[in-house]
């Protein structure tokens, strides 16, 4: 359900809700989870959200949904196991700065946030190689910068956790 183009994006949403309250703090689920393939659905479903822009604004919901989940499953990984596994490296690592340039410019400011926490906890995993990745993505370090340099403007106050999101970021790339 939560890739079928068919469904109506809320149904998607709502089935993408049920998967990430059934991971979170289930062990059992967590790895079900990591070893039937869900962080690929979950990309798959994201990629085909942000496909247009249109789509994304249409899909809002979803991704803010969709990127809290993979964010959560990053940063449990390392937790849990200590270590990146290698559903996380395939997958997350291997996507993250496409889809937070897919979002960069989201309407929804909760989008672009979530979409930040997510590439800032893939960091944690690799900071070398996600680095790389990030500075070879078009156009996602003039984002980030230009997201930084909004502090001290008149969204500024509003924006403040995307603003801190995009500084550790860049702060990574160092």
């Amino acid at each position: 359900v939560v890739v079928d183009k068919g469904e109506d994006v809320k149904v998607r949403a709502k089935a993408l809700s049920v998967i990430a309250a059934t991971v979170r703090h289930n062990n059992t689920a967590f790895l079900q989870f990591l070893h039937a393939a869900g962080l690929d659905i979950v990309v798959l479903a994201l990629k085909d959200a942000t496909a247009t822009r249109e789509d994304a604004q249409r899909s809002a919901v979803l991704l803010r949904k969709g990127f809290r989940l993979l964010e959560y499953v990053a940063r449990e990984t390392l937790q849990k196991f200590g270590k990146t596994v290698p559903q996380v490296r395939g997958v997350c690592l291997a996507n993250a700065p496409a889809l937070a340039v897919s979002c960069a410019e989201s309407d929804d400011v909760e989008v672009r946030e979530s979409s930040l926490a997510f590439l800032a906890e893939c960091m944690a995993h690799d900071p070398a190689a996600m680095a790389d990745q990030v500075r070879a993505t078009q156009g996602l370090v003039g984002s980030l910068r230009d997201k930084v340099a909004l502090e001290g403007g008149d969204q500024a106050e509003e924006r403040m956790d995307e603003i801190d999101l995009a500084r550790r970021i860049l702060e990574g790339l160092k």
